[in-house]
């Protein structure tokens, strides 16, 4: 009977109730939950094993892409 009590004061424009019984009858909420994929970041490179001029050449381009 409490339950058909609270839906006809909703359905009579109680705006609480209306709030009340979306948020505990039909799993409504006021926040959206969001979820987040993981970030994968990259892997860093061992440059040790890079010769001189294969050192030179990723600075030139890393140069470039910075805009240098």
């Amino acid at each position: 009977m409490l339950r058909l009590k609270q839906f006809e004061e909703a359905m009579e424009g109680d705006r609480g109730m209306l709030i009340w019984l979306g948020k505990n009858r039909l799993d409504q909420s006021d926040k959206k939950e969001v979820k987040h994929d993981a970030v994968v970041t990259e892997k860093k490179q061992d440059l040790s094993k890079l010769n001189l001029d294969e050192l030179r050449r990723l600075r030139e381009l890393s140069a470039k892409l910075r805009g240098d």
